[in-house]
């Protein structure tokens, strides 16, 4: 897997080794890394036009069938949202791989299946509720 602006810089490593961490723990892939490396799939935080998702570049990602094994990100939008982002995007790319509708709500239920702490589609999670209650 690529990625963009994830590289640790020589001053990064140096802090968290000072707070008590070693860089082998720094470099450990987080959970939506491990994740699209092992789909196969190229996570580039970007803002530009190929960001499809992005809203008023604040939050978003984009899976684009034209280019199936890499997803857009908005870079800086913090490591949980981040990771929901990413998982929810790479949902996508499953569902399309399955020959599957591309389905917010159900993209979004995988992401947590995953490990998202996070819901990019709230009305999802009232209608799960409702769903639930009938």
């Amino acid at each position: 897997m690529r990625t963009k602006n994830l590289l640790p810089s020589i001053a990064g490593i140096a802090l968290v080794a000072l707070a008590g961490f070693t860089a082998v723990d720094y470099m450990q892939p987080s959970l939506w890394e491990a994740k699209a490396d092992s789909m196969g799939v190229e996570v580039i935080f970007t803002n530009d036009h190929r960001n499809c998702g992005a809203v008023n570049d604040l939050l978003g990602g984009c899976f684009d069938a034209a280019t199936p094994n890499v997803i857009y990100v908005l870079p800086d939008m913090g490591p949980e949202v981040t990771q929901g982002v990413v998982l929810h995007e790479l949902a996508h790319v499953e569902q399309w791989r399955n020959e599957e509708p591309l389905d917010e709500c159900l993209a979004d239920t995988r992401a947590r299946e995953w490990g998202s702490t996070v819901s990019l589609y709230d009305d999802c999670l009232d209608n799960m509720v409702v769903d639930l209650v009938k």
